[in-house]
């Protein structure tokens, strides 16, 4: 396992979870950077990658395309405090198996991560309750305005929302 999240005790309660989830010791590396995360990814092979979209130094999701790339067989989990009704469907749009926000109960991060490491998806049963009375009251699922940018365009947006300047994006 890999996680990457700006927090060290959210790293030690995923941990936690997943040593209790698992019933031998996992192997779990963590880290709370972009500039981590692409390292640990480029050097050793996961089954299963837990990130939160804002990291110490950047946005993870820029490097989601690397992930997909250098561990086509790990399974990528969002955890993150950001809006599910924003951020999740684009997220499995651009490849991530799941995303459970931060605000979850226990029991909630746990079927999450074992949906996941099944091969399932993962959203949670508020938003895709919210999805189905789209569909059934005949609303587009692209009256959401982020569904409407590329991959690309969503980093870029990302990037802008977390503050990060034009040379900073440029760089990134």
């Amino acid at each position: 396992f890999l996680i990457a999240d700006d927090h060290p005790i959210i790293r030690q309660v995923l941990k936690n979870l997943i040593n209790k989830l698992i019933n031998f010791k996992a192997t779990i590396d963590e880290t709370g950077t972009v500039e981590g995360l692409t390292e640990m990814i480029r050097q050793k092979n996961y089954d299963m990658v837990i990130l939160d979209i804002n990291l110490e130094d950047g946005v993870s999701l820029t490097e989601l395309p690397l992930i997909k790339m250098k561990q086509p067989n790990a399974k990528i989990l969002f955890f993150s405090v950001c809006p599910e009704d924003i951020y999740a469907q684009r997220l499995i749009q651009m490849g991530a198996h799941g995303f459970v926000n931060k605000k979850a109960a226990e029991t909630e991060i746990i079927d999450a991560i074992t949906k996941v490491l099944s091969g399932r998806r993962y959203l949670s049963p508020d938003f895709l309750h919210a999805l189905l009375l789209n569909q059934e009251h005949g609303k587009k699922l692209e009256s959401n305005p982020f569904l409407l940018l590329s991959s690309r365009e969503f980093e870029i947006l990302s990037l802008i929302l977390h503050g990060k300047t034009n040379k900073e994006i440029s760089n990134q």
